[in-house]
Order: structure tokens, then C-alpha cells, then sequence
């Protein structure tokens, strides 16, 4: 996702909280179906993939909350110069 996909959360009232709540719930998701697979999952390599797909979450949450604070210091400014 880009920041300009972000920047719509934050123009549709989303939250920082709401952001976290919801790559909580993807990462839980995402466990639970490996988890419910995991007879079928091929064990060395899945360390190694769930890692990546943490990595790439987290790397997601953490551009969607900058672009959120971005998006409200420019709401901010706005406001100022009004």
C-alpha cells in the first residue's frame, strides 16, 4: 500500500489504534491458518516466511501510522492558516 492509501484512513477518521488493532487481527489470522495447517506446512521453512510476513506487517504499520501523523500536522497547518 502506498501512503496516499493511508492518508484515506486518515481522512475517513481511522485511528492510529484502529491501524494496530488491525494488523493485530491480520497476524492472528494469518496464525491461525497456519496453525490449522500445520500438519501440511513444510516445517523448515516456515519460521523463516512467518518472519517475513511480520516483517513486511509491521513494515506496513509503520508506514500507515507515519502517513497518518503526516496527514494530521498538514490538517493541523491548515487549521492555523484559516
Amino acid at each position: 500500500m502506498t501512503k496516499k492509501v493511508y492518508r484515506r484512513f486518515y481522512g475517513e477518521h481511522y485511528s492510529i489504534k484502529l491501524l494496530v488493532e488491525t494488523t493485530r487481527i491480520v497476524a492472528q489470522v494469518i496464525n491461525d491458518i497456519v496453525y490449522e495447517n500445520l500438519l501440511s506446512v513444510n516445517l523448515s521453512y516456515l519460521l523463516l516466511d512467518l518472519n517475513k510476513v511480520n516483517d513486511a506487517l509491521l513494515f506496513q504499520l509503520g508506514e500507515s501510522v507515519e502517513a497518518y501523523i503526516e496527514a494530521e500536522e498538514r490538517t493541523e497547518e491548515r487549521r492555523k492558516e484559516a
